[in-house]
């Protein structure tokens, strides 16, 4: 489940009071895996959320935590990781999320390469086949589709074949020129709704509730 807000703001008050400044000393010090997504908390305070529009900022935040909880050194595709990621993500958040991150998934791309392999975990992360803008958008779409495809025929008598086909039409009808229509997404998720997950914390109840409205 998407993590608690705040986490930003509190780690960036954190590095500020400890070295009396607005920029973070890279330590010797290894970290322990637990301290992996605060860490990279920090780094996203301090580098890359400056680059990202103020309405886009908390969606980019839980990305990074999602990223981080799943991380504790060693070897990470990401291609297949975060099709990994959006596929367990999907179920739980609005479309406008995934849009709001694939906005800003060229600054997010920049900033996982360069970070991840400079977290000071004793197994150093190793990051390989990092999704361009183009495939991180095909990725996304083929995900969407097939969700898509599934909550129209919920409910119905239908094969998985059929499932498929739905799914192969609307990926074609949502990615145009190498960008996806976040339009025609809008027009597709309109009569399937979405409801917010009961199990949630007060202040992501309230960020799902201003997600759906934009």
């Amino acid at each position: 489940m998407m993590p608690k807000q705040g986490k930003v703001a509190k780690a960036s008050r954190q590095v500020r009071i400890k070295n009396g400044g607005g920029k973070v000393k890279r330590q010797g010090r290894l970290i322990d895996p637990d301290q992996l997504e605060n860490f990279l908390l920090v780094r996203y305070a301090l580098t890359a959320r400056r680059h990202i529009n103020p309405s886009e900022r908390e969606s980019c935040q839980r990305f990074l935590q999602e990223v981080a909880s799943r991380l504790n050194g060693g070897n990470v595709v990401m291609d297949q990781f975060s099709a990994r990621l959006v596929g367990d993500l999907l179920p739980q958040l609005p479309w406008q999320f995934f849009m709001q991150v694939a906005n800003n998934w060229p600054t997010l791309r920049q900033f996982l390469g360069r970070e991840l392999p400079a977290v000071p975990l004793r197994d150093r992360l190793r990051v390989a086949s990092l999704p361009t803008e183009a495939e991180f958008n095909e990725l996304l779409v083929a995900k969407l589709a097939r969700q898509i495809a599934a909550l129209t025929l919920l409910n119905k008598a239908n094969s998985a074949d059929q499932r498929e086909m739905l799914a192969t039409a609307m990926q074609q009808t949502l990615y145009q020129n190498g960008q996806i229509s976040w339009a025609q997404v809008r027009v597709l998720y309109a009569p399937l709704g979405y409801t917010v997950p009961e199990n949630v914390d007060d202040g992501t109840r309230q960020w799902l509730l201003d997600l759906v409205k934009v």
